[in-house]
């Protein structure tokens, strides 16, 4: 099965977000994950995102940045993020918080806000070049249009919740599988060790290394 229609059907929690210390928390049901990935998909599609483009995230460890990555495979695209250190100039198109250095710079910029399930853009006003990637993506149909691929795990996952402590996006590489799988990811973002025990424990979640 499709790890989109995996996670379709459930709406039991598969994404839980932490960051700012423990304050900031996200949690998304497999369902409600599914549908920001399809929007998100579409949008590309919209933007004639294909097997041949580039997509560059430049956002730091974020529950969007995985609805993003996911949306940009769907389409076929090559991923790249930030932290990889390919230089995302060469993107065709670009998800990021940081509009204004990217502006006038590529084709096509999309703006996405980090604040906690936004739906628009919260920062100053957009460079006119720039998509608003929380406005424009609730407007997308909660149906794919046109995938070009399936989103597939590489490697094993576990049916159970994981724990992770990640400094980059690359989490979203274990956390497919984990979904694959029928398993959840609580991800823990730059939250000292004695909290993040303390969370893992009250998630009910095994805490990786």
């Amino acid at each position: 099965m499709d790890v989109l229609d995996q996670l379709a059907r459930s709406t039991s929690p598969h994404l839980t977000w932490y960051a700012d210390g423990g304050a900031e928390r996200v949690e998304l049901s497999g369902r409600v994950l599914t549908n920001w990935i399809i929007k998100a998909t579409n949008f590309l599609d919209e933007e004639d995102v294909s097997a041949e483009s580039i997509v560059g995230i430049d956002l730091p460890v974020h529950w969007r940045a995985a609805v993003w990555a996911c949306a940009a495979w769907l389409r076929g695209a090559r991923v790249r993020f930030r932290e990889d250190g390919p230089d995302l100039s060469e993107a065709d198109v670009v998800i990021t918080n940081d509009p204004e250095f990217w502006a006038g710079g590529l084709e096509t910029v999309i703006a996405v806000p980090l604040e906690p399930l936004a739906l628009s853009w919260t920062g100053d006003s957009l460079p006119d070049d720039a998509l608003d990637g929380a406005a424009d993506l609730m407007s997308q149909p909660d149906v794919l249009i046109s995938p070009v691929a399936v989103l597939a795990p590489n490697g094993s996952g576990c049916n159970e919740r994981v724990a992770l402590r990640p400094i980059t996006n690359e989490w979203i590489s274990v956390a497919i599988p984990c979904w694959a799988a029928g398993g959840s990811v609580v991800i823990l973002h730059e939250i000292d060790e004695f909290t993040c025990h303390r969370l893992a424990q009250q998630e009910a979640a095994r805490l990786t290394a």
